[in-house]
């Protein structure tokens, strides 16, 4: 299956990959409020950075929109889809690791059974018996996001997201901004807690409008649905990036 995703983009979806296919042929919009940041980033960021970008849905979305798009994908296989999809944009550098504090490392890596969204690093959830494993080198956000870029960084990196951020500092100090998701199932929104208590960092919801996250009462509040994974942006107060997008984000239509 091809879809096309504007501006003569395409993205491949192989009809066996129950992920892709089940969104695409039931729900069809994909997480529109990541494609709302995305819009709203276009002309104040010249860097995206996809990272765990799995099949490169948003690597190949986002081509269209900024000056480079750097995909970094942990899994081979999944990474072999980021290649097909991706291989004919020019402006797409794509890496085979796993984000995480450090760079150069070689950790083990879980394939989930049936679940390619869901493979992660082998770091404290108990694998599934059918799960397999696989070696991959890691590679930390400050060595994939260009210095002196304010970049935008999708992060979607399945429990290794405090160690990502971690591997952040001069990606934060410069400006960059994440989006990632912290799933209604952590009640302790482990993620969210870490960078509300990073200095000058600033949270938003970004389900409807964009709304300041004030305490966790307040996101308590906002993660009612225990199977829902919510999206959220963080990055420093200062951050001319950050304000482009939530404002751009408020005035743009919700669908396309």
């Amino acid at each position: 299956m091809v879809l096309d995703l504007g501006g003569g983009k395409a993205f491949r979806v192989y009809l066996n990959d129950g992920y892709w296919t089940r969104f695409y042929l039931y729900h069809k919009d994909y997480e529109p409020e990541v494609r709302r940041v995305l819009n709203a980033a276009r002309g104040h960021a010249a860097v995206f950075c996809d990272l765990g970008a799995n099949s490169g849905l948003w690597s190949v979305y986002g081509s269209s929109l900024f000056d480079r798009v750097i995909a970094v994908e942990a899994a081979e296989s999944t990474y072999g889809r980021l290649v097909e999809n991706t291989g004919d944009l020019p402006n797409v550098k794509t890496h085979h690791a796993a984000i995480y504090e450090r760079s150069g490392e070689i950790l083990r890596f879980v394939n989930v059974h049936n679940s390619h969204a869901s493979a992660h690093l082998d770091l404290d959830t108990p694998p599934g018996t059918q799960d397999t494993f696989e070696e991959v080198k890691t590679l930390r956000v400050d060595d994939a996001v260009p210095p002196g870029e304010g970049a935008l960084i999708k992060l979607d990196v399945e429990g290794a997201e405090i160690a990502a951020v971690k591997g952040a500092a001069r990606a934060i100090e410069e400006g960059g901004i994440f989006i990632y998701e912290d799933h209604g199932s952590d009640q302790t929104s482990e993620v969210t807690r870490f960078f509300m208590e990073m200095e000058d960092m600033r949270v938003y919801s970004i389900e409807k409008q964009p709304e300041l996250i004030i305490d966790l009462d307040h996101l308590r509040r906002i993660k009612t649905d225990r199977f829902k994974g919510y999206n959220f942006l963080a990055g420093r107060s200062g951050s001319a990036l950050l304000m482009a997008i939530v404002e751009g984000f408020a005035n743009a239509p919700p669908k396309r």
